[in-house]
């Protein structure tokens, strides 16, 4: 049975959708056999929070560096990042301290915002071009439905940082067996 002709929009229309996830996977690929660099060494190795679930309520009241038995790591810490944690306790919970499940959900993550960013920029373009509006509005936004070129810098400035950085590898920390 050959597929209909709604079925091949859908699928022609899913195409771009694949080929940017696929595409973002790809650039950071290698990445997978890397070790632990920069600052995993502290936020995930070091880090006794994302072992214990006990650890949830200190995860959610205090800064990112909480952890830290670090007295100067933790006075300049003024930023609060829960998610981080808990992604890195269900890494942890997955793949054990080995570095390649971290990266592999890293990546993971990347492809998905970089799918979804792709979907906003479409939807904007669409509605410019639905509003006879050529390229985008430089008026503030003054409605839903205004375009203004602020979302776009935000998207892309997000979003376009050097794909070139995770593409050479530090010098691995060992990995961690969970005990």
């Amino acid at each position: 049975m050959s597929p209909g002709p709604i079925d091949k929009q859908k699928a022609t229309a899913l195409l771009p959708v694949v080929v940017v996830a696929l595409v973002s996977f790809a650039v950071y690929f290698n990445a997978l056999s890397c070790g632990f660099v920069y600052d995993d060494k502290d936020q995930i190795v070091n880090n006794h929070w994302i072992r214990d679930v006990r650890y949830l309520n200190e995860i959610f009241s205090q800064s990112v560096w909480g952890f830290s038995t670090d007295v100067e790591e933790q006075g300049t810490a003024n930023y609060y990042r829960p998610f981080m944690h808990l992604v890195s306790m269900a890494n942890y919970y997955m793949f054990g301290m080995k570095p390649w499940g971290f990266h592999l959900v890293n990546i993971l993550f990347h492809a998905g915002v970089s799918v979804l960013v792709f979907l906003v920029v479409l939807r904007l373009l669409a509605e410019s071009t639905a509003t006879g509006k050529k390229g985008v509005s430089t008026q503030p936004l003054q409605s839903s439905h205004d375009t203004g070129p602020a979302s776009y810098y935000s998207l892309f400035t997000i979003h376009l940082l050097p794909p070139s950085l995770p593409l050479s590898c530090s010098p691995p920390i060992p990995s961690i067996q969970r005990q």
